[in-house]
């Protein structure tokens, strides 16, 4: 009998103290804290890339050219009662060589939703001209696919980095650089924290 006593108040106690835990101001604000993910990005054309596998041999051939660029970048970003999977099409004007765009908003989420993880996110590829002069020259880079040839321009990597926190939430840093035509694609994944 005293056994049996002695179990109830263990558990009485255990689930007291849960109760409190659950109760405390910063769990109550972290149950109903959600999330919104935004995607900024930028481009820029020519100059020195982290990423580039060797040192461009055409710089001074390019200097004064500039890009007109479009860019799809695939999201997959899922919770509950919000669901977004499709391809975003980004265009970028006048991006001159060895400068970087201003960063723009690609997409965000419609709401806060409870957080499950991060979207995948794909650079599918980069098309548009590039121009010098009176010469245009078209740009098309995809990424390598198994089973099938390599492209002319490619995408050779798409890297996560981590970035930290911000003064909105974490966020995300990934780059897409191509080969050929020498773009380099920076994307900025934010998780901006916001109450459901």
């Amino acid at each position: 009998m005293e056994l049996l006593n002695l179990r109830r108040a263990t558990l009485i106690v255990a689930v007291s103290l849960a109760l409190l835990a659950l109760w405390t101001p910063n769990s109550v604000h972290a149950a109903v804290s959600g999330v919104r993910h935004i995607l900024m990005g930028s481009l820029s054309f020519g100059g020195p890339s982290a990423n580039a596998p060797r040192p461009s041999s055409g710089v001074r051939e390019r200097e004064g050219a500039t890009a007109d660029i479009q860019t799809d970048v695939r999201i997959s970003d899922h919770a509950p009662g919000v669901d977004f999977y499709g391809v975003i099409t980004t265009r970028f004007s006048d991006v001159r060589w060895g400068q970087q765009t201003a960063e723009q908003t690609i997409w965000e989420a419609t709401k806060c939703h409870f957080d499950r993880g991060l979207p995948k996110v794909s650079v599918l590829g980069f098309r548009g001209d590039i121009s010098h002069g009176d010469t245009r020259t078209s740009v098309t880079a995809i990424p390598r696919r198994i089973g099938k040839l390599v492209p002319d321009d490619e995408i050779l990597t798409t890297r996560r980095v981590p970035a930290g926190l911000n003064r909105d939430g974490a966020e995300l840093l990934i780059q897409a650089v191509t080969k050929t035509s020498e773009l380099t694609l920076s994307l900025r994944l934010v998780l901006k924290y916001c109450d459901l």
